[in-house]
């Protein structure tokens, strides 16, 4: 991106700092930087990425993501395990250092406050104005996003269905994988986790290789006692 530097300095400003890798492509950010939130914790790290549009490289486009160490590779396994098999595919080329599946696009944080705005930025645009751009999005999402740095408050978030990280902007296998995973570890009950993943039953099933809910529960409670 050009320019890259100032933009790392506004986004530092945001308590993002930079995480130095070379990514041409990444799912659907071309070129991707990649900044750590300062406000990761060793149970919650935030992740926030920056780029242009993978079709046209044409505008400046975000996601910001979170995850808990115990719960990513582990709800990763599950997606190839249980999912599609075209999700093996997608798995195998997963950052394990970087990316993050529960991510969702930085617009979310203006939904999230119910300001509407879903101007796009230009890649050409000055600097000031990606900047601006980048900051405005972030004084929306950061007092919503620094909260969730514990499993608990993470769990939490994961099995709300809310802005800005609604239910449908995630992988919805992965998700209840991640939810199952930190639940066993904060000792919380199999039946209260089952209560947690039932109003998504319908989301989780669509590309599930196992015939219902419960088969899925209970072959992910399976796993994580073999781990």
């Amino acid at each position: 991106m050009a320019n890259r530097e100032l933009i790392d300095r506004s986004v530092v400003l945001g308590e993002y700092a930079p995480v130095h890798v070379d990514v041409d492509e990444w799912a659907d950010m071309h070129r991707p930087a990649v900044y750590r939130g300062m406000f990761s914790t060793s149970e919650v790290e935030h992740f926030l990425y920056l780029g242009s549009d993978i079709s046209r490289h044409k505008y400046l486009v975000g996601k910001f993501g979170f995850r808990a160490p115990l719960a990513e590779s582990f709800s990763l396994a599950a997606l190839s395990k249980y999912g599609h098999p075209n999700f093996r595919i997608w798995s195998a080329s997963h950052n394990s250092h970087i990316g993050c599946l529960m991510s969702f696009g930085l617009e979310r944080s203006s939904i999230a406050t119910k300001q509407l705005d879903y101007s796009r930025v230009l890649i050409s645009a000055g600097i000031a104005g990606r900047s601006e751009y980048i900051a405005t999005r972030l004084c929306d999402l950061l007092p919503a996003i620094k909260e969730v740095t514990t499993l608990p408050r993470l769990l939490g978030a994961l099995a709300a269905d809310t802005e800005p990280w609604p239910w449908f902007a995630a992988h919805p296998i992965a998700r209840a994988a991640q939810i199952v995973a930190i639940g066993c570890h904060l000792k919380i009950s199999p039946l209260a986790i089952r209560e947690m993943l039932v109003p998504y039953g319908p989301l989780i099933g669509k590309n599930l290789q196992v015939p219902d809910l419960d088969s899925f529960l209970s072959g992910l409670i399976n796993d994580l006692e073999r781990r």
